[in-house]
């Protein structure tokens, strides 16, 4: 799985974990013609059957994860709080994208990227040390593209 993959050989060379572009070019970046747009509620509620896939979902963000209720960004540390784990998708992506998601804390957003599964990226022997998987488990979309809704 190239997320394994990508992360793994970060942590050997020591280089910047990104996933998105750099990462998906390899295997096909997303795009609107590749990619099919679904309900959050629908990837969260069966994220395994989206894994790999390219898709489009809305949500409201934080830095490190996105929500199907704006509410839910109010509750103490959203994006690893067991309380609304099943309401919130993981957010991976390049640096770039990264950082507009994060400058948009609390605007809707319409994301698009690859499904994947925080345990894709367990390797024996290898500490998580950064980002959403670090703190939590469950879903994350692969970041290729962020749009702003409203």
């Amino acid at each position: 799985m190239r997320v394994t993959l990508v992360f793994s050989l970060c942590l050997l060379v020591g280089a910047p974990m990104s996933f998105g572009q750099g990462a998906a070019a390899a295997e096909g970046y997303c795009t609107p013609s590749n990619t099919k747009e679904i309900s959050l509620r629908d990837v969260l509620k069966s994220p395994f059957e989206f894994e790999s896939a390219c898709v489009t979902v809305e949500g409201y963000a934080t830095a490190r994860a996105l929500f199907y209720r704006k509410s839910d960004l109010k509750v103490r540390y959203p994006a690893q709080n067991n309380r609304i784990a099943k309401r919130r998708l993981g957010i991976y992506g390049p640096e770039e994208l990264m950082e507009r998601v994060s400058s948009l804390h609390g605007s809707k957003l319409r994301l698009t990227g690859k499904i994947f599964d925080c345990s894709d990226l367990y390797v024996e022997g290898v500490v998580m040390v950064m980002g959403y998987c670090h703190y939590t488990d469950g879903p994350f979309i692969d970041l290729d593209q962020v749009e702003t809704i409203d």
